[in-house]
């Protein structure tokens, strides 16, 4: 009886060091998975016709915390193409932006990890007149720069989310339509921060 209980007591104290072993190692996991989250970026622009344009519209900038003139997201360096245009990161009064010069319909777009929680578009506006885009969330306004009435349409989007965990981190969109003048303008858009 007493090699029974021995035995017993041998195998639970086996089945506790594995059982920790395995939870030890599932954290471990989770927590280096966590810190990877996954990015997009698009911009697309519809056109009337092929006559040339130049737009300039915001970029993905990390951390959340960041101002107008924040750090450059590290997706923006892997920019995709489709359709007849040239880019170019510039500094603008408004913040960093990417600098289009093209001609009939554009999609430009990005994807990639990045070891940071959020992201944003740039070129917020400043709402509340407080020095600071920080706290811009929800409803928002972005700064963009169209020198053509021919555009008919330009959207620009940055989704981020958990790699690990399957959620959505946070989301910026702007959607221009029916522009009617040239020069700098204030976009309604949305900036939301820990949807899920």
């Amino acid at each position: 009886m007493r090699v029974i209980t021995l035995i017993l007591g041998a195998l639970i104290i086996l089945s506790i060091f594995i059982s920790g072993c395995i939870f030890e190692k599932t954290n471990e996991n989770r927590d280096s998975n966590t810190k990877e989250n996954l990015y997009e970026y698009f911009v697309n622009i519809t056109t009337k016709s092929d006559v040339s344009y130049e737009i300039i519209v915001p970029i993905m900038i990390t951390p959340l915390t960041a101002e107008n003139n924040g750090n450059i997201s590290i997706i923006m360096n892997t920019l995709t193409t489709h359709g007849n245009a040239s880019l170019e990161i510039i500094e603008t009064q408004y913040g960093k932006g990417l600098k289009v010069n093209g001609n009939g319909n554009v999609l430009i777009e990005s994807k990639g990890n990045e070891n940071v929680p959020f992201a944003k578009l740039s070129m917020l506006n400043d709402s509340d007149n407080d020095g600071s885009v920080a706290d811009e969330d929800g409803d928002v306004e972005y700064w963009v720069y169209i020198n053509s009435t021919n555009i008919l349409e330009i959207v620009c989007i940055e989704v981020g989310g958990s790699v690990s965990h399957g959620t959505l981190s946070s989301t910026s969109f702007l959607r221009i339509n029916e522009i009617e003048n040239n020069g700098w303008m204030r976009i309604g858009g949305t900036h939301v921060v820990g949807a899920e």
